[in-house]
């Protein structure tokens, strides 16, 4: 199960850098509208597919898939919920901490505790680890019923998401909230791209049969038509809560196109870094961009579209350093565990 798989860190990197490159956009003041409507289907989409590839290559396979409940709770289970918990929940919450007072400071806006524990502790900074935060937690609830069948995952995961849309609606009503904690709708609006990608993990032998390179220049194709000629009407962002069927069945579409030409390409290093650190790129996805977009408009004046690639390279470039020095000095910021591993090595 630990068998690394070139496509998953190209598909990842290629995600995250379309991420950098909407955000240099739009903090910079130059949206490339025509562009970003072939980016948005598979730019965050991607990486909740991936993510339900992955998780449910694990928890549906042998020997996980085989425990009953008692032995998935405290075995497959919790090494789950501990992931979520170490590589999710807590490097969100420390990096939220590291960016609220100078995000504060750019935006004019002063100290204000409860405003700061929404943000950090609240999980109001970062979206997408936040709805994956959610997506996940409701998963695992779901896999404690110990079903083998990958559809029946599917079914549910459209059900929770119809019936709690409805739900946090009314009682974010009743209780007067203007957000939900850790972006509890998006993780809503993010399960059925995670069992989606469980279904992809599940046919992936039957698809590989008939996928060929012919077949992706058709997808392509289709995929360039779709998106020149209906791209308002397909509606793909969960980012901005807004998703219809079609949008779904387009950003599915999207995400499998993706991995397919991922597939295709040869092992390269920059794209596997990127890719194995996308989360740690992706907490720097909102700040870089801000930082070198501001810096950039003093520079050129007036957004131009060259200003915006600048404001991408350099955002992408940082990240990458940045990455670099969290791995080799504080790798423990994107898992505790690895400060425990750290010391067990130090005392050996």
């Amino acid at each position: 199960m630990k068998t690394i798989i070139n496509w998953i860190d190209a598909t990842k990197a290629i995600s995250i850098m379309a991420v950098f490159f909407v955000h240099s956009q739009l903090y910079y003041g130059c949206w490339l509208d025509k562009v970003n409507d072939f980016i948005h289907p598979f730019y965050v989409n991607s990486f909740f597919f991936v993510s339900g590839y992955l998780l449910f290559r694990k928890q549906l396979s042998s020997p996980i898939i085989e425990e009953g409940v008692l032995q998935y709770v405290i075995g497959g289970g919790k090494n789950m919920a501990n992931n979520i918990l170490f590589r999710i929940v807590i490097p969100s919450i420390l990096f939220s901490m590291i960016e609220f007072i100078p995000k504060n400071i750019l935006k004019g806006q002063g100290f204000e505790m409860i405003d700061c524990i929404w943000q950090t502790i609240g999980g109001r900074t970062y979206w997408f680890t936040s709805a994956l935060v959610v997506a996940q937690i409701i998963l695992l609830v779901i896999l404690l019923s110990r079903c083998r069948s990958m559809w029946v995952y599917w079914v549910s995961s459209l059900c929770i998401f119809v019936i709690g849309i409805f739900m946090v609606d009314k009682k974010m009503n009743l209780l007067g909230l203007s957000y939900d904690p850790w972006q509890f709708k998006h993780g809503l609006y993010a399960i059925p791209f995670l069992t989606a990608g469980g279904l992809y993990w599940k046919y992936e032998d039957t698809i590989k049969k008939y996928m060929n390179k012919l077949i992706i220049v058709l997808m392509i194709i289709v995929y360039i038509t779709l998106f020149a000629s209906f791209a308002k009407d397909l509606r793909v962002l969960v980012s901005m809560l807004d998703v219809n069927l079609t949008g779904y069945m387009s950003g599915c579409f999207a995400s499998v196109l993706l991995i397919e030409v991922c597939k295709y390409l040869p092992k390269i290093e920059l794209l596997t870094y990127i890719g194995r650190n996308s989360i740690c790129f992706y907490f720097m996805s909102g700040a870089l961009p801000i930082v070198i977009g501001l810096a950039m408009n003093h520079i050129i004046g007036k957004p131009t579209w060259f200003g915006a690639i600048c404001v991408w390279l350099v955002s992408m470039s940082i990240a990458y350093i940045v990455t670099l020095f969290i791995n080799t000095f504080i790798p423990w910021i994107l898992d505790l565990r690895k400060m425990k591993m750290r010391n067990n090595c130090m005392t050996m």
